[in-house]
């Protein structure tokens, strides 16, 4: 039988070939032991009967592709697969036709081959040596013509990119040949390289060392790449996955993406990230794979992984820092006796780096805790202003600190955690959510959800900037938000639900959006749900937001009072005290009794406040006899016509506010930030339309009510009390006037801000919050910009 293919192979036309293909296929079943079973399966997939393929002919002149598709899709065991592909080989080479199957030497299978690919047999190189270095196979080189034909298509898809960004022949042949055999797609970035050849070179040259045997034994040059190699051998890899068709260019650029964030948020431990990247790459990678997808969708899921990522960086950099770790070289590597005894000339260059950015750590640390200046500029402020910026060397610590916060529950602040390092919100939002790339991704699902919802309502909604007074928008388009949100945040109908009577906004719909964003901040949810602590019986939870100030209140604390003056009396003692003291109202609300008495029933209207006749039924609904008064007043709200009002409730009279606790120094934003966001708009990017002018739009939104919109728990309602017009008045919701409140209403705010501005990207929207003004500044044009409104919005 070989003689007769051989000579059929090398020497028969095809017309001879093909008649003497149409032969029985019985005598090569026996031959290949192929059970009756096993074929009548493959009869009915390959040709849709049970008895199709009666002759050699059928099954030897099938495309390889259809055949390998079958074996590789089929329930089939392996060893009737095997001896399928044996029988099909056998009929090729029957028809004069060249092996085909895994089994051959000179093996194709469907992944990455193409019909025209040629080999150069007789050079076979090892994959060792340019493709992973664990690995002692062999891999055939592809001749300089497919080479030549691959990189050619590519061109004309993708166009003229960097030569130097190309794999070589062999890097290609390399990770051709790991397709071909259906494995993972591993590349060791320690010896996959840009400029293969002067790599290979200095490999050769490398130092010969006596051991201590006395042999001579070669020293591995290999170490561990620095981020910038990294990316220079993952865009060789992207490119050579591009060639060989496997994948698109839109999942090596989310995987890409992944790791760059991950070096922003822990620069000094790039360590930790590359063993993270080597681990998927080179292990968990193929429990991504499914049968109908191709590699790179496979990365592209991995990157959107964020279990893997929390497990094997964030977790493993707070382990580190909580356990004092081994001293970290810039790359993020643990120093070592060798490194420490061989110190070569770019060692030292990273060390002195490396002495260098400690001395400017330290020197920062100690300018916040000496209360100095944090930035040049006329005016000194005392207090820290801002988060560290991602990439900075601080950067890594706030990484870590707040994605442990997000998933620690309780009060108490993490060991270590320094108050210059505070997430903010209100000040640059783009900045604080860079340390939140989970929330990015999950926050990019919402908005597209909601994109729809806007283009659906448009009309509705654009005549609802369009009207003047706004109009709200109606109810049935805000249940649809709410429900999309739950759908993509994994709640249920109930989270959809008013969780507090005095407060508008859902408590529990907050909460899955903070669990979602991995946002620090996991107080606030619960204060919209059951109430927050206005820092008198029971602390202000601390998440980092905001740095600590041991000069938040202007007034001493509780605390601080002498013993004589509170002759270890409680703090309701303490207040009750004051109530025989004169504490009517101010001349401002008394002379203005009707406006006063409008603005209180107003807010009574709005479930903010109670009103009572009796301190009895006050005592009742707050829970005790111990209640505190506070005196009343009205403030003019600036800039109105005609002149609006403002209730105001002075708790510095009943010395209220020195039995608060409230620590946190709020960061508002300064005209220099919202400038330098605008500035930095218009360089990412063109901001120009098509009549040359500047396309950038800047709008506000102004929040009714805002710390209105917080209740209070029911513990601390007994603070909450005024007195006016022969009534009492309990508000259920921070009154102005109480320390804590502008703390608690500006940790709200700017959660709400981080929210807003995870929805987008860095080139399309700014955003600062001045209490609660939220300023956006919009890259488009105004149809752009519309659309943005109503999506932050909603």
């Amino acid at each position: 039988f070989g003689e007769r293919a051989g000579s059929i192979c090398s020497m028969a036309p095809f017309p001879s070939r093909l008649k003497e293909a149409d032969i029985p296929i019985a005598p090569l079943l026996d031959h290949a032991r192929v059970d009756a079973a096993s074929w009548k399966t493959a009869c009915s997939e390959l040709s849709g009967k049970e008895d199709g393929i009666s002759l050699v002919s059928d099954l030897g002149f099938l495309n390889p592709r259809d055949v390998a598709v079958f074996l590789e899709a089929s329930n089939l065991k392996a060893v009737p697969k095997a001896r399928i592909g044996l029988l099909f080989d056998m009929c090729r080479e029957h028809c004069g036709l060249p092996p085909v199957m895994k089994i051959s030497p000179t093996s194709r299978a469907s992944s990455g081959a193409e019909p025209g690919d040629t080999a150069v047999a007789s050079k076979r190189l090892r994959l060792a040596t340019f493709l992973d270095e664990a690995d002692e196979g062999f891999f055939d080189l592809l001749s300089p013509a497919t080479y030549s034909e691959r990189v050619s298509e590519f061109v004309s898809v993708y166009g003229n990119i960097n030569s130097e960004w190309l794999p070589t022949r062999e890097q290609l042949s390399a990770l051709r040949s790991r397709l071909l055999d259906n494995d993972i797609p591993y590349c060791d970035f320690k010896v996959w390289q840009t400029n293969q050849r002067h790599r290979l070179r200095e490999a050769r040259q490398s130092a010969w060392v006596v051991n201590a045997d006395g042999e001579f034994k070669k020293v591995s040059q290999p170490g561990l790449p620095s981020y910038e190699a990294w990316r220079d051998s993952f865009r060789v890899f992207k490119f050579g996955m591009l060639v060989l068709k496997e994948g698109s260019l839109a999942n090596y650029e989310v995987y890409s993406s992944t790791i760059q964030r991950l070096h922003d948020t822990f620069p000094m431990h790039w360590g930790l990230v590359y063993r993270a990247d080597d681990l998927l790459r080179s292990s968990k990678l193929v429990s991504y794979k499914r049968p109908d997808c191709s590699w790179g969708t496979a990365l592209a899921l991995a990157a959107e992984d964020a279990a893997f990522w929390r497990e094997h960086v964030d977790l493993c950099v707070l382990r580190n820092l909580a356990a004092g770790g081994p001293q970290l070289s810039p790359r993020g590597a643990p120093a070592t006796s060798a490194t420490a005894t061989t110190t070569t000339p770019v060692a030292t260059v990273m060390a002195r780096r490396q002495r260098r950015m400690q001395r400017q750590e330290a020197l920062v640390v100690g300018v916040v805790r000496s209360a100095m200046p944090t930035r040049p500029g006329p005016a000194q402020c005392r207090m820290a202003h801002l988060a560290p910026m991602v990439g900075s060397t601080s950067a890594w610590v706030a990484g870590v600190l707040i994605r442990f916060l997000a998933g620690a529950s309780g009060n108490q602040q993490p060991p270590g955690a320094a108050s210059s390092l505070c997430v903010g919100g209100l000040r640059r939002a783009y900045e604080s959510t860079k340390l939140m790339p989970d929330g990015r991704v999950a926050f990019r699902h919402i908005r597209l959800r909601l994109e729809k919802l806007v283009r659906c309502h448009f009309t509705e909604l654009s005549n609802v900037l369009s009207s003047s007074p706004p109009s709200p928008i109606s109810e049935s388009v805000v249940e649809q938000a709410r429900s999309i949100i739950v759908e993509e945040c994994g709640g249920d109908e109930a989270d959809k639900l008013p969780s507090h009577a005095a407060s508008p906004l859902r408590g529990r719909l907050w909460s899955i959006l903070q669990q979602k964003a991995h946002d620090v901040d996991d107080a606030v949810p619960s204060w919209l749900s059951t109430g927050a602590s206005i820092g008198i019986e029971c602390a202000i939870p601390y998440r980092c937001v905001f740095p600590h100030c041991s000069e938040a209140n202007a007034e001493p604390s509780l605390s601080e009072i002498t013993e004589g003056d509170l002759n270890g009396v409680d703090i309701a003692d303490y207040l009750r005290s004051f109530q025989g003291s004169d504490l009517s109202n101010y001349a401002s609300a008394e002379d203005l009794r009707d406006t006063t008495l409008s603005l209180l029933e107003a807010e009574e209207q709005k479930g903010f406040c109670h009103r009572f006749s009796s301190m009895d039924e006050v005592s009742s609904y707050v829970g005790s006899a111990d209640v505190a008064l506070t005196k009343l007043g009205l403030r003019p709200k600036p800039h109105t016509d005609p002149v609006k009002y403002r209730i105001i409730a002075d708790a510095r009279a009943n010395s209220l506010n020195r039995c608060v606790t409230c620590d946190e120094h709020i960061l508002l934003p300064r005209v220099q930030d919202v400038v330098s966001d605008v500035l930095d708009l218009c360089d990412r990017g063109s901001s120009v339309d098509e009549k040359g002018c500047l396309s950038m739009e800047l709008f506000s939104i102004d929040v009714e009510a805002a710390f209105r919109l917080i209740p209070v728990r029911r513990e601390d309602l007994k603070f909450q009390v005024v007195f006016f017009a022969d009534s009492y008045w309990v508000f259920d919701t921070l009154m102005f006037g109480v320390a804590s409140s502008p703390v608690i209403w500006c940790r709200t705010m700017a959660q709400a801000a981080r929210f807003a501005q995870l929805m987008f990207t860095s080139d399309e929207l700014r955003l600062n919050t001045f209490m609660d003004d939220p300023l956006f500044v919009v890259r488009g044009c105004s149809e752009n910009a519309r659309r943005i409104l109503l999506l932050v919005a909603l």
